[in-house]
């Protein structure tokens, strides 16, 4: 039994941005790790 889903979710340009400059900056492997991280912070507003 699979412990992951694949999702599909429509950004904003100018988060789609963000996410492919931290993967190019070599900050994060993938995008998927970006949104990982994101979600994984404590909500901070």
């Amino acid at each position: 039994m699979s412990t992951t889903q694949k999702l599909s979710v429509t950004l904003p340009n100018h988060l789609a941005d963000a996410i492919k400059a931290k993967v190019e900056a070599g900050i994060y492997a993938t995008e998927s790790d970006v949104i990982r991280g994101w979600i994984a912070r404590p909500y901070s507003p």
